[in-house]
């Protein structure tokens, strides 16, 4: 009996889905897709804005090197607040000395957004002045160290790269996507 009401109520959901989508125009849906669109830029601009938004690498490349992919998607980040920052992303050294960039609720500065002039397409730069060493879960000797970051972020796709210049190391850039943490 319960199999009869479980099949009349999959067959009642899906008459009224082939309806519904049967009464919508090519048109409205087209508008509908555009006005998702259009919400999903205006909270991703929110967010690149108001500082509040987060970074999942995918892949990361260091200079003359062919991109290197990051399967535990979710443990890596770079979670932005208005004044501080959480990183935990993998990084290397020019000689190969792979560790984890690690750091809690560090502050940052110079934060800047910059449209490059279409509506879509971003520029943010950040720095990150005189951490220590022992705050980072990097394996090398304790000494202050100067981060800046270069971010560009399309907010069609919510895709994004990030580029770390170090003062101790070449740049590496990662690419990813970037969600609202709203």
């Amino acid at each position: 009996m319960k199999k009869i009401f479980i099949a009349l109520a999959i067959i009642t959901m899906g008459t009224s889905a082939i309806s519904f989508a049967q009464s919508t125009t090519p048109e409205q849906r087209q508008q509908r897709r555009q006005q998702r669109q259009e919400e999903s830029i205006g909270l991703l601009k929110e967010a690149l804005a108001e500082q509040t938004f987060v970074f999942y690498p995918q892949s990361y490349t260091l200079p003359y090197q062919n991109p290197v992919q990051i399967y535990s998607s979710g443990s890596y980040y770079i979670d932005f607040y208005p004044e501080s920052f959480d990183m935990n992303v993998p990084f290397e050294i020019n000689g190969g000395q792979p560790f984890t960039f690690n750091t809690s609720l560090s502050n940052y500065s110079n934060y800047t957004v910059t449209n490059t002039g279409d509506g879509v397409n971003f520029i943010i730069t950040a720095q990150l002045d005189n951490i220590s060493n022992s705050n980072m879960g990097a394996g090398f000797d304790a000494q202050n160290i100067n981060l800046q970051f270069h971010m560009s972020v399309n907010l069609l796709s919510a895709n994004a790269i990030i580029s770390i210049y170090p003062n101790f190391s070449a740049p590496i850039s990662y690419q990813g996507t970037v969600y609202s943490n709203q």
